[in-house]
């Protein structure tokens, strides 16, 4: 699984990614708001969308984190 956190004006946003391979297997992501609220989505892996944006984000992936992945 590799995570992405973001430190955004509004508050903190986490995506998880868990794959193996090119075959992503489960992807979603939970914002913490600065006013205490939070929201979880799990992406749809059908969308070919969601599926562009976990092959272009594999670029970013770290060789050791990638390694475990596979």
């Amino acid at each position: 699984m590799i995570e992405f956190t973001g430190n955004l004006p509004a508050g903190k946003a986490i995506e998880h990614w868990s794959f193996k391979g090119n075959t992503l297997i489960t992807g979603g992501s939970t914002v913490f708001a600065t006013d205490g609220t939070s929201t979880a989505t799990n992406f749809d892996l059908n969308d070919a969308t969601v599926q562009k944006n976990f092959l272009a984000l594999r670029h970013y992936f770290h060789k050791d984190a990638l390694a475990q992945c596979n």
